[in-house]
Order: structure tokens, then sequence, then C-alpha cells
């Protein structure tokens, strides 16, 4: 069917009739030419028969004649189009910036919906788990055997959906951008071992084996809690599909030091599930090797927890073999920015203790410096021992909100220390002189690592 038949433009506009098409410069050029040397031939012919008049009346006639003969074509061809063509367009931009405002509303109203329900849902369940828990194992007027069966089942079916419930809520959250994101430092080998920790009753019901080769000194900079959730719910989802003598390893790929990975020896991944595996809106979830059941909201609710980082997951899988899941985030080095440094008495131990935490220290002399540097490259902890720059920087932190995040440590003999609020953002330090450096440690521990 061609473009006639549907009522198709070549503008791409369909609503009410044909769009005007802006002709394409070749044959915008071609009309101008071929009217100028039309009217070209038209004049000479004209002076053919008036070889008498004087030059400079030939050329005025002839500039004369060709304007007035062009002007209109060129209106007519070119012009009155070119702003027709730029209506049109107009037109189709407002639509579609009125369509994505509708889209958007839809959207965040979905959320609304989604949360409310998923909220409502789970106090009802966790009730009724509560009681069926009860139920079973009430010694006082006793199940029998086909009725604990029975209640079994309904637990397990209701544990299922409970959990299902929990992800669509996580899943939401952090779509939503309700879930805000507090990047620290992890050391990557303990974050292993602690999900190993968390994992190790199901790897051991399973006889399954879970090793830690992540080697010391890797450091992601990531949200903790966040963080954690993604590598359990992958190590999670291989030993449920690991069978008992099964190995999953915990490493980190030499080539990239920013990545954590998950290999195991289980079942692996069918080819053709694969590009759908992160999606939510399909279902790929699987029965695990001995019967587990998953709700296929984890992997889509860990890509958007590892996008929101900046960072990405993927799979590689053989069947029958195994899979690898890959956790990348952005590579990041922690960085202190020293205001005033060369005022400290106690510059070279402060700088030792933070070099022990692997930071690098950049000083500049003021807190205007400090603006223009810290809008350059990424600090994640700024430092002071003079009032002046003290004063400065607080000024500007309420000012600039890439400041007010920084966590701030300030040295001044006249105060007595105060840790501020571990862990949060943009806390303020206080250290008197001589620096206590145990205390340091704790504070720089605290506020830029989440877990050493």
């Amino acid at each position: 069917m061609n473009k006639k038949e549907t009522g198709e433009s070549d503008s791409g506009d369909t609503r009410g009739g044909v769009a005007p098409t802006f002709p394409k410069p070749l044959n915008v050029l071609l009309i101008l030419l071929v009217t100028i040397f039309s009217t070209e031939g038209i004049i000479m012919v004209a002076f053919e028969f008036m070889p008498e008049l004087p030059l400079w009346v030939e050329v005025v006639s002839d500039a004369t004649l060709i304007t007035v003969i062009t002007f209109p074509l060129i209106f007519i061809f070119v012009y009155r189009p070119l702003i027709e063509h730029i209506n049109v367009h107009k037109t189709i931009a407002v639509d579609l910036r009125r369509a994505k405002e509708v889209a958007e509303s839809a959207t965040q109203l979905k959320d609304k919906f989604v949360s409310l329900v998923a909220h409502d849902l789970r106090s009802p369940f966790n009730a009724i788990l509560g009681l069926l828990k009860i139920l079973r194992n009430d010694n006082t007027n006793p199940l029998n055997e086909n009725q604990v069966k029975i209640i079994d089942r309904v637990v397990d079916s209701s544990e299922s959906l409970l959990q299902m419930i929990e992800e669509l809520l996580s899943l939401n959250r952090i779509q939503s951008g309700v879930v805000a994101i507090v990047p620290r430092f992890l050391d990557a080998r303990v974050l292993a071992d602690q999900v190993m920790n968390a994992e190790s009753s199901s790897a051991n019901m399973k006889k399954v084996t879970i090793l830690n080769s992540v080697p010391d000194g890797i450091l992601l900079n990531a949200d903790y809690d966040l963080l954690f959730e993604v590598m359990r719910n992958i190590i999670g989802n291989a030993i449920k599909f690991c069978s008992s003598g099964d190995t999953i390893t915990i490493f980190s790929p030499s080539e990239t030091a920013s990545t954590l990975a998950v290999r195991d020896t289980g079942q692996g991944i069918d080819e053709a599930i694969v590009p759908d595996l992160f999606k939510a809106e399909i279902k790929t979830s699987h029965t695990g090797t001995l019967g587990e059941k998953g709700t296929g909201l984890g992997l889509p609710l860990c890509l958007d927890i590892v996008k929101a980082h900046g960072g990405e997951l993927r799979v590689t899988s053989t069947l029958g073999e195994g899979a690898v899941f890959y956790v990348t985030l952005p590579h990041k080095t922690p960085r202190a920015l020293w205001v005033g440094r060369t005022d400290c008495d106690c510059e070279d131990q402060v700088v030792d203790i933070l070099h022990t935490f692997n930071i690098e220290v950049t000083d500049v002399e003021n807190s205007d410096s400090a603006f223009i540097l810290s809008s350059e490259y990424i600090f994640h902890l700024l430092v002071t021992c003079n009032q002046n720059s003290y004063r400065e920087l607080m000024a500007l932190r309420e000012k600039e909100i890439s400041l007010r995040q920084i966590p701030m440590i300030y040295i001044d003999p006249d105060l007595e220390d105060e840790a501020g609020e571990p862990g949060s953002t943009g806390t303020v330090m206080r250290l008197s002189q001589p620096v206590d450096p145990d205390k340091l440690k704790t504070m720089v521990s605290y506020n830029l690592f989440a877990n050493q």
C-alpha cells in the first residue's frame, strides 16, 4: 500500500491531509538556475532589437528583470513551504511534549498505585503467616500429619507471595527514585564474606560450596545496603540452581578493578531467556534443583540498583555448565581536598593516616580554589584546620549542594572532638589538636567506608 492510499505525507504528519514538504536544496538550486538563465535569454533577445541603449541601462534592466521574476518564485517555491514546514514541526513538537507529560503522569500514577497495593497487602500477609505458624506449632491441639502438610504448603506459598510483594515494593522504590543512594567505599572482599555468611545456611542445606576469591585491597564505591542486596540475590539464585557438590565462586576479574563476579557450576541458563532475564514484565523464573520457587523480580531489581549507581549488570552462561554474573561499578579512588593545609601543625600526621586508607590528598590555599577544584574533580572528604577557611567552606556548603554532600573534618586546638553523625551525607567532624590518631581513623572509617 503506498503513501497516498494510507493518507501519509513525506513529513510523517497524517492529521487532516497532506502536510507541506520543503523542497530539497538541489531542486531549489535547479529552479533558480533555470529561472536566471531563462530570464537572461529573454533579455538578450530583447536587446537585440534595441542596440543603441547604453551599457548601464542594460545592466540595470538585466538586474531588475531577474529580481522581479526570481523573487516571486523564491517566495512560492522556497519561503512559503519553509514556513509551513517549520509550523508543522512546531505542532508535532508540542504534541510530543504533551504526550510525554501524559505518559510520565500515567507512570507516576501507576507507581503510586503499585506501591499502595503492595504496601497494603504486606501487613495482612504477615498476620496470616504468623497465625498459620502458630496453628502448625500448637502443642495443645496438635494437627495430624496431613493437616501439617497442608499448612506447610500454604505457608510456603504465602512466604513466596510475601517475598514477591517485598521485591515489588523495592523495585518500585528504586524506579521511582524514592530510595536515596548513599555511596561509600566498600572493601570488596569483606562484602563477599558478609554475603557468604548470610547465605551459608541455604548453601549448607544443599551441600553447595561458596568460595571467596576476591583479592584484598579492592574498593567499590556504592550504597552498602543496596549492593549487599544485589550480591545476596545473585548468590541466592546461584544456590537455587546448584546441586549437591557444586561450587559458587565470588571473584574480581583481573582486568576490571571495580567488578565483582559470581560464578557457579550449576544448571546454567538457556540462551533463549538470557535477553529477558532482567525484564520485570517477562517471567523467566524457573524452579530450582530442589523445587525452590522464585518471583522473577529479583534480577530486575538488581539491574535497577546497579544502573542507579551508573554501573552495569550482565551474565554469561552455558546450559549445563553454570553461569557467571558480573556487577561492574564506576571506578573511583577516595580523594580528600585539604583547604589551607600549610596552616596546620599536624599536617604530616593527618596525611599519613589518610594514606593508610589509600586516600589521595590534594591541597589548595583557600575555599574559592576548593570550590573551583571540586567542580572539576570528585572529592569524598574535605579537611581544613584554618578558622577562616572553615567559615568560608560552611558558607559555600549552604549555597552549593556539591560541597554540602561531602563529609568535612575541621581541626582546631580550641575544639572538643565531635564525630558528627557517622555515615550520614556531608557530616561535619571536629578534631582538637594535637590530633588523636585513633579518633581520626574512626571518623574517616565511619564516614567514607561502609564495612571496614
